[in-house]
């Protein structure tokens, strides 16, 4: 029995229902009767053979069919596909005379299959689904591998991963000798990693000489264009039973899509049948706003006597916890609904049973990089035609189903597009390009995209790389750039952790990137809930480091592990719990990656770098003034260099250790660096791009403290549009530190880079060809030629000599 109750405290409602709906969960088939029941099955035979058959083929079928659980699980238990690959491997391994590594079709007579998700939450769920079905331990036959948590061994058949994971293994062996079948699902979201799969996996496929298949899966796509690209590979589409769904349209102003989706889940829960609901939202902090908000608006109609059935009432984004995902997924108790505020995750990644009713607010919070700017605008922007169908068709897998859209009919037809934008169209692609430059692809510009990206993306990308000397002028990776790409970070944080590891402050800086690499540090409370937003401004102010905002960072991360890692300290100063594990698990993994950098190419690199010898000098300096002073003065200074840095500063030009910190993080930031406007508070220029105005992000130490420095850098630029930027995660530099590499950013020729000045370039590859006997040769043929229209020349005048004689 699951029955709403009012309790004085806000969450107790939800807890109570929660308790409730997890004892009562019993299934109700057998994973068999399950499985079998699912759309799939009927084309089991037929996906076998397309499979066996080919070496690429497309697969779409609607959401919930069982296409991410099930084909992987055909082609494992298929003897059909086992045969057929081995045979084709052993023609592959005579004809390149050698065993493919550590395939298992050589150890254990079995097929290895690796399988893609755009999400970590759907590699992780999907993975842990399959153990459950098969009754298999995590990370034995079965596991996932995502960014910083490998849950697999040397015995995994089955392989669920992001699918940025794959191109790194690519980057090691760009046939990806152990594995039998590629899976890539979802493809219809067009991830920026999935779309650079699709070329990098269809040259290995053709490399392998059918030891390897592919296999594009997704409830929705253009398989024309995918079919195409495949070398006109075969496309099985599926159509599972759907019920039928009604679609309502309920324009609304877009400010009041949370206060409206409220009003219509107490409406459907108070009028309508039995049926869960599923509400789309733009973020994960809308999630949660609309989450309490709904508690509260039950608990208000509860206390003026209203009589309602049991709700349970979840949030769901793809940084949710793992538990609490499952929590969602359980099945709904009697006379109870089932309330899930939801992004975009929960249109194809994640099956949620039972729902009857979906409401759409339309929109899909984005990220869109301008390349002109510079800047990461998360940016509200409607969803597409085939997004709005796949969330109406959400509410029609198990009944029928009510849709409500929040617009009208004319701006589903007008102002929504009809597929979704590729995301390596709105992205910044700079460790795509240094990606495919380690692997040894040079002409990023003319690499085999499936849809190419704007070129003025892959020009800012070059050039950034350029400024961070991980290419050269002619855009060859450098030997730096190689040891940047062994970290799995964007590279300009990669290039501050190898500096911070010459000047010795390489602790802070893994601490830092780690954290800068997971979520929002803060949990900040809604403004209606006035007194815990007071509590949250006074936290702000409490950790706020005058040196920067990196290290009011540091200040948070440190304060915790002080109090023990404890869930109650983080939560009572509104940290993100969630994002500190995150950072502390992302360190230990940045810290083995950092045991295998070159230590030889860095010492070469960094013995001609500008900032290096700036510290070494200082450095040196440092340990003469020490050695000249005496032990009572070293124990002074020890303990006034925290207290007074600047004025130390200010009299001696030995750096801080704030200073040495702030140089290494400068190194890899040093084009995101700006200075204050002229008579203006608080508003800066740009370096790069010269010329942009910016603002300070309002949670940054200097917004909260009115104190801006003269001269700043920044690890993120973002915004709400795509106008003016704001600077988030500030730190304040000294120019003098920056300006050597200035030149760089004023001389730099993009297309050089890109390979697209063509004639220069085949000029010095000639010259550099010539020899010495050449170029004598040259030299020699030049002074007979000249001597030759000398003679004809000579003969000419005597020939009109002695016409005239005549």
């Amino acid at each position: 029995m699951c029955q709403s109750q009012y309790n004085q405290q806000t969450n107790q409602l939800v807890i109570i229902v929660f308790i409730i709906g997890i004892d009562k969960m019993d299934p109700s088939q057998s994973i068999e009767d399950f499985r079998n029941s699912l759309p799939i099955t009927e084309h089991k035979q037929k996906i076998i053979e397309i499979v066996k058959n080919n070496l690429f083929c497309v697969i779409t079928g609607d959401t919930g069919s069982g296409k991410s659980t099930q084909l992987p699980q055909y082609i494992l238990d298929s003897q059909e596909i086992l045969d057929v690959l081995k045979e084709n491997q052993k023609k592959y391994d005579l004809q390149n005379n050698k065993k493919s590594k550590l395939n298992h079709l050589h150890e254990d007579n079995k097929v290895s299959v690796v399988i893609t998700q755009p999400r970590r939450v759907a590699a992780i769920s999907m993975a842990k689904r399959i153990c459950y079905e098969r009754n298999v331990s995590l990370g034995d036959d079965v596991g996932y591998t995502i960014r910083f948590d490998d849950k697999t061994s040397s015995k995994t058949h089955l392989k669920y991963m992001t699918d940025g994971i794959l191109v790194r293994e690519c980057l090691q062996d760009d046939t990806l000798s152990k594995y039998n079948v590629v899976i890539l699902d979802e493809a219809h979201e067009r991830s920026l990693y999935t779309d650079v799969l699709f070329a990098l996996i269809k040259q290995a496929v053709k490399k392998r000489q059918g030891s390897l298949k592919l296999i594009v899966t997704s409830a929705t796509l253009n398989t024309d264009q995918f079919s195409k690209f495949f070398d006109n590979c075969p496309v099985l589409s599926m159509k599972g039973k759907l019920y039928n769904v009604e679609v309502r349209y309920k324009p609304i102003l877009m400010n009041l899509r949370i206060e409206e989706s409220i009003n219509i889940i107490m409406k459907i829960h108070l009028n309508e049948g039995p049926g869960d609901i599923l509400v789309f939202l733009t973020g994960s902090e809308e999630c949660e706003i609309a989450k309490n908000q709904c508690i509260e608006r039950l608990q208000k109609d509860l206390e003026n006597g209203v009589e309602l059935a049991g709700m349970m009432i979840f949030s769901l984004y793809g940084s949710l916890g793992s538990e609490d995902q499952q929590q969602i997924f359980m099945k709904t108790p009697e006379n109870c609904r089932k309330v899930v505020f939801s992004t975009n995750i929960a249109e194809t990644s994640l099956t949620i049973d039972n729902i009857g009713f979906v409401i759409d607010c339309g929109y899909v919070k984005q990220k869109c990089y301008n390349p002109r700017t510079g800047m990461d605008a998360l940016i509200v922007v409607p969803i597409s035609q085939v997004q709005a169908v796949q969330r109406t068709g959400r509410a029609g897998r198990t009944q029928e189903g009510l849709c409500f859209r929040l617009y009208s009919k004319k701006f589903y037809d007008e102002d929504m597009k009809p597929h979704t934008v590729p995301e390596i169209k709105r992205v910044s692609l700079n460790s795509v390009v240094l990606t495919l430059k380690s692997m040894g692809i040079h002409d990023v510009i003319n690499f085999d995209y499936m849809e190419h990206p704007d070129r003025e993306q892959l020009l800012q990308a070059l050039k950034q790389l350029y400024f961070l000397q991980a290419i050269e002028q002619d855009g060859r990776i450098t030997d730096l750039g190689k040891e940047m790409n062994k970290f799995p970070l964007e590279p300009s944080y990669a290039k501050s952790l190898l500096t911070s590891y010459m000047l010795r402050c390489e602790d802070e800086m893994i601490t830092l990137v780690a954290l800068l690499s997971s979520e929002q540090i803060w949990s900040k409370p809604s403004r209606v809930r006035a007194q815990d937003y007071e509590r949250f401004e006074e936290c702000l102010k409490r950790f706020a480091d005058p040196d920067g905002d990196h290290f009011s960072l540091l200040n948070i991360y440190y304060s915790w592990k002080r109090n023990k890692c404890s869930d109650g300290y983080a939560k009572s100063n509104f940290f993100n719990i969630r994002a500190l594990k995150q950072g502390e698990n992302i360190k230990i993994q940045i810290n083995d990656l950092i045991k295998n950098i070159d230590k030889d190419v860095l010492k070469k690199f960094y013995k001609e770098d500008s900032m290096y010898l700036y510290y070494k000098e200082n450095r040196e300096k440092k340990d003469s003034d020490s050695k000249s002073k005496s032990n009572s003065q070293k124990k002074e200074d020890k303990y006034n260099e925290k207290f007074d840095q600047k004025n130390q500063k200010q009299q001696n030009p030995v750096l801080t250790q704030s200073d040495i910190f702030r140089l290494a993080l400068a190194s890899g930031f040093y084009y995101n660096s700006a200075r204050k406007v002229q008579n203006s508070t608080d508003s800066y220029l740009l370096i790069y791009p010269e010329g942009n105005v910016v603002d300070i992000d309002p949670q940054s130490v200097y917004s909260i403290t009115q104190n801006y420095p003269p001269h700043v850098i920044f690890t993120e630029l973002g915004g709400t549009n795509q106008v003016r930027g704001v600077m988030r995660y500030v730190s304040q530099i000294d120019p003098f530190w920056v300006s050597p590499y200035i030149p760089m950013i004023k001389n730099v020729n993009a297309k050089r880079l890109a390979g697209l000045d063509q004639n220069q370039n085949k000029q010095e590859i000639i010259q550099k060809k010539k020899t010495d006997e050449e170029i004598q040769k040259e030299k020699q043929d030049r002074i007979q030629e000249i001597e030759e229209k000398k003679k004809q020349a000579l003969a000419r005048l005597n020939e009109r000599k002695k016409l005239q004689k005549n």
